[in-house]
């Protein structure tokens, strides 16, 4: 992914701020981000995950964790799942968390964003918090929903995190459709000119020039739903809660790999 690099960088310079980007916890500054306060975090944000997935349905079997960073998660999962398996684009990310990880039911791996290093039908479970947001375009999110799939076991589940947003049906009313066409250009007017002040800022990156970097991608609800029962998912449902942490509301989508 074209995204990667940002996030090789960002695990170089602050991966924890990278992870959990709260307002004055910039690595440097009076308030940074501790390892405690880091991990903490984790269990607390997992806890009201795993009540959700739970509710939906959830077997505590093999996991993959997409984008696992330095295991603020991953660290919970160990204790819920008989084994997990946590990827990421950033060496530097993985190496973090080895070094605070010491479960032996967990593996790190390294990958290229779009490929999960998981055999076909492995999984239980899928998870990913604060990662598909981030992505460069929809459609590198489509092939890791499909490398989901292609890892994930019948029935096996996902819960993946991610911004939504719901655009008016054109056919629903002729008054309706100019708002909709509307907020589409606007929509497009905005992805453009992210990716070309994005595509400036990693130029820089290249160079060895630290910016900051961290684009957000949205998900239209209808064409997600779509998309994924294309890929072969059912039961898909939507659900949105505050954390317990910051009282800030997290989106996700939960589905489950149909038989075939």
């Amino acid at each position: 992914m074209k995204s990667n690099i940002e996030w090789e960088k960002w695990g170089e310079h602050d991966p924890l701020y990278a992870v959990a980007s709260w307002p004055g916890k910039e690595r440097g500054s009076s308030n940074a981000w501790t390892d405690a306060e880091f991990y903490e975090l984790g269990r607390s944000d997992w806890a009201d995950f795993l009540k959700h997935w739970q509710q939906y349905g959830l077997k505590p079997g093999h996991c993959v964790e997409i984008g696992c960073g330095a295991g603020r998660m991953t660290k919970q999962l160990a204790g819920t799942f008989q084994r997990v398996t946590g990827v990421d684009v950033s060496q530097h990310q993985l190496d973090y968390a080895r070094g605070h990880i010491s479960a032996s039911n967990v593996t790190l791996t390294i990958t290229d964003g779009t490929r999960l290093p998981v055999a076909d039908r492995s999984c239980d479970a899928a998870f990913s918090t604060h990662v598909f947001q981030h992505f460069e375009s929809h459609n590198d999110a489509l092939q890791v929903f499909r490398e989901i799939h292609r890892g994930l076991v019948e029935g096996g589940t996902l819960m993946i995190h991610l911004p939504l947003y719901d655009l008016p049906e054109v056919e629903a009313s002729m008054i309706l459709a100019p708002v909709a066409f509307l907020c589409k250009k606007l929509n497009d007017l905005h992805k453009r000119l992210s990716d070309l002040k994005v595509a400036i800022r990693r130029r820089q990156l290249r160079k060895g020039k630290w910016k900051s970097v961290m684009r957000m991608l949205y998900f239209d609800r209808r064409r997600l739903i779509r998309e994924l029962r294309d890929i072969g998912f059912s039961d898909i449902e939507f659900s949105m809660f505050a954390m317990r942490s910051n009282n800030d509301y997290h989106g996700v989508v939960l589905a489950t790999k149909r038989a075939a």
